[in-house]
């Protein structure tokens, strides 16, 4: 879900910044400045974004991790109980 976010964010990024080019070309210069503060804050919504995913991914591989120790942990102690 949030991967889609990302994706989102980076479409609205790219037309936003489509449209405030047009804009100047047209020569309006209120809503090329409009568009372009618009495709900054949708830019910086894309990294945030790619950021959560990222800390969530890490997040699962320590939980990963710290999990198969547990489960080597019980399973050595079990091993060693049975001798």
């Amino acid at each position: 879900m949030w991967n889609l976010h990302h994706l989102q964010e980076r479409a609205t990024k790219i037309s936003h910044g489509n449209t405030a080019r047009h804009a100047k070309e047209l020569g309006d210069p209120m809503l090329a400045t409009l568009c372009g503060a618009v495709a900054s804050d949708e830019g910086r919504h894309e990294i945030a974004y790619q950021r959560i995913v990222q800390k969530f991914f890490e997040l699962c591989v320590f939980c990963c991790n710290l999990w198969m120790r547990c489960i080597t942990s019980m399973h050595l102690h079990a091993s060693a109980c049975r001798l």
